[in-house]
């Protein structure tokens, strides 16, 4: 019996390993298309930040406020002077209006 559930993990543990490289190698594909070379930069640029952890996690936050709370006003808005928000996110919305004016 333990045999078959070792040799079970181990047959599952082999497909996730094949989907995950099938998954890798159509990202790969998609990463070679020329006209992804601008949201591939602005990928790598916000990876390398060293907040991009935290700026994801507050970016989920606020977003998940406002899908779970939609008619709330508080929830629907920003305030960029808040340190945490300007200190996390200022930098990518510079960036991207960067991008967008050429």
């Amino acid at each position: 019996m333990r045999r078959q559930i070792l040799a079970e993990r181990e047959r599952r543990r082999e497909a996730m390993l094949k989907e995950k490289q099938e998954r890798e190698a159509a990202m790969a594909v998609e990463d070679e298309d020329p006209a992804m070379a601008p949201l591939n930069d602005a990928v790598a640029r916000v990876a390398a930040h060293a907040t991009a952890e935290a700026s994801a996690g507050l970016l989920l936050r606020i977003v998940g406020n406002v899908l779970t709370n939609p008619l709330e006003p508080k929830y629907r808005k920003v305030k960029l002077a808040n340190a945490k928000v300007a200190g996390k996110f200022i930098f990518v919305f510079v960036w991207a209006i960067r991008m967008t004016d050429g």
